[in-house]
């Protein structure tokens, strides 16, 4: 045996990291003061991110391996490196010449259920998308009532709210507004 790695056993030191196993993860990127929620689940070559801070949910993503180390480039934001520590990931964030400290924790992934729903609104049908708990209810609910324009369920912030709320035990639901996306008459 070399060693280094019998001094390293000797010491409890792995002498090799391996890189983490697929999973759910969850936690920060700590930039000074502020911080940012991330939440991963890795599968193999591929990502799954969520940055709610920033209204984005499910940003797929290559995850490439170098050595015990994952890495992964956040759209706008920068190169994510991490590695096993624990049960979880810590690493660095760097955008530009700035780095911003990462630590993930192993979790369970968020049950929502996305359901979509049509109900008649007069003389029409609106087409709905309808985020779920995981449980038994009754939840509280909330609904998004479409202001002015154009209003789809599918635009970046309200399909957020879908998915993001229900992680806190709301139900909620966001409508295609009459006219727009998948809704039938004139907004």
């Amino acid at each position: 045996m070399d060693l280094l790695v019998a001094a390293a056993l000797s010491l409890g030191i792995p002498s090799h990291q391996e890189p983490p196993d697929d999973g759910h993860f969850r936690g920060e990127i700590q930039n000074g003061s502020r911080g940012c929620r991330l939440e991963l689940e890795l599968q193999g070559t591929q990502a799954r991110v969520d940055l709610p801070s920033r209204f984005e949910l499910g940003l797929a993503l290559e995850v490439r391996r170098d050595g015990d180390a994952l890495v992964l480039e956040l759209p706008e934001l920068g190169t994510l490196l991490l590695k096993t520590e624990g049960t979880g990931l810590a690493g660095t964030l760097r955008f530009g010449e700035h780095t911003a400290a990462v630590a993930l924790e192993r979790s369970a992934p968020p049950a929502v259920r996305l359901e979509e729903r049509r109900f008649p609104s007069g003389d029409i049908e609106l087409v709905a998308t309808l985020g779920l708990p995981a449980g038994p209810g009754p939840h509280p609910a909330l609904v998004l009532v479409p202001g002015g324009g154009d209003s789809q369920r599918t635009q970046p912030s309200t399909r957020f709210l879908a998915e993001y709320l229900p992680r806190f035990g709301y139900a909620f639901l966001v409508y295609d507004k009459r006219g727009s996306g998948e809704s039938a008459g004139d907004w």
